[in-house]
């Protein structure tokens, strides 16, 4: 009976390739199992979509104040936290320019709302079918300025901010109109009296802002502030100039602009018309938007700022060309000024001829009437001693 033989087993030198080769098709077949879809060719890289921003909040509410003596460097001087926490949290202007040749109440007020057209943006908006109202701090001065306005309150205030603000709150409360302007006529007597430096006028000043942190206050409560287009202008010759709300930037001073500026900015933002106005749309002082870039707003800016320039230069050519006529006309006024005085002269110079002449024969005639009468006489005595002998 033959005995099973054992399998040999292999030297241990044989095993290690066979086993490296092994693992080497498994860690192929790895590969294999897990690469992905093959890859397809480099495409051109595509910028990533900007991110689109959040609309701004719908304007619910324009409150227009105008704040009458209220300097622009009082503010830096005085105790005025609402008043300086809008500049820096809206648009400040840094030298506000005003209305000319007069810079007096009527006059500011008329640049803020109509910017030198015919019609304001309140009497536009009326037009449209939307209430306004004005609180005329001035007693009554501003009522032409007011005419077409819905509601119209006239005081009378006796001067005195609270009591406007008092008003305005109460008519808040009752109803909320869509834009709103309220004259302050406190400050512009202690401007008068004291200059913006008196310690007065700042406490004036002080005061001023309580009542419109009071208005700042109300919106708060009512949840209206972040949707209230403020615009805030003082008056006088360095007159302060703030706007807040939305589609305005945050934190931006702008450079020098005109008080009538404000009247095309509020009609663009409210989407009226101001035909015939004479100041600009702040663009620089709007919120960059899809449908306005900052490049547009610039360029806009930049685009009236030239209109505006080149029609200065039409004006001041008109104004040389003027003055040349009036110089011309100047001239000959005075050449024939020259010659009138020549010819008075020379009337003058004969009449002074006639009056010598005049005297002349008149003292001739004198000496020819003495002459005869000394001949009379003589030739009396003549013939007296002839005839009569004595």
């Amino acid at each position: 009976m033959r005995r099973p033989v054992a399998p040999r087993s292999a030297p241990a030198g044989v095993c290690r390739p066979y086993l490296l080769a092994v693992l080497s098709c498994l860690v192929f077949l790895g590969l294999l199992l897990g690469s992905g879809p093959p890859v397809r060719a480099a495409q051109p890289s595509q910028p990533p979509k900007p991110r689109e921003a959040p609309p701004p909040p719908e304007i619910g509410l324009v409150l227009v104040l105008v704040v009458d003596g209220l300097q622009a460097g009082a503010l830096e001087r005085a105790d005025a936290p609402g008043i300086n926490g809008l500049a820096a949290s809206g648009v400040k202007v840094a030298s506000a320019g005003p209305p000319l040749p007069r810079d007096d109440l009527p006059a500011a007020a008329a640049a803020v709302l109509a910017g030198g057209a015919a019609v304001t943006v309140p009497q536009q908006l009326e037009a449209r079918g939307t209430k306004t109202a004005f609180f005329d701090g001035s007693d009554g001065n501003l009522r032409p300025l007011a005419a077409g306005i819905s509601h119209y309150f006239g005081g009378p205030y006796g001067g005195r901010n609270r009591a406007v603000v008092d008003a305005l709150l109460a008519e808040l409360g009752r109803q909320l109109p869509y834009l709103v302007v309220a004259v302050l006529p406190e400050l512009r007597p202690v401007l008068d009296r004291s200059g913006d430096r008196g310690a007065e006028y700042l406490e004036a000043v002080r005061d001023t802002d309580v009542q419109v942190g009071r208005l700042l206050g109300f919106l708060h409560s009512r949840g209206l502030f972040e949707r209230t287009l403020l615009v805030l202008a003082g008056t006088g010759r360095q007159p302060a100039l703030i706007l807040k709300g939305p589609s305005l930037r945050e934190g931006v001073v702008l450079p020098p602009a005109d008080l009538a500026d404000v009247g095309p900015t509020l009609a663009y933002l409210t989407g009226v018309d101001l035909p015939g106005a004479k100041g600009l749309v702040l663009w620089n002082a709007l919120s960059p938007r899809p449908d306005r870039t900052e490049t547009y707003l610039l360029e806009r800016r930049v685009e009236d700022l030239s209109r505006t320039v080149a029609g200065m230069r039409e004006e001041m050519r008109a104004l040389y060309a003027e003055r040349e006529a009036v110089e011309e006309e100047r001239r000959r006024l005075a050449g024939e000024r020259a010659a009138v005085a020549g010819e008075i002269g020379e009337r003058d110079e004969r009449i002074r001829r006639l009056e010598g002449k005049v005297r002349l024969m008149g003292r001739v005639g004198l000496a020819l009437a003495v002459g005869f009468l000394l001949g009379y006489w003589l030739e009396y005595r003549l013939l007296r001693k002839r005839f009569l002998m004595f």
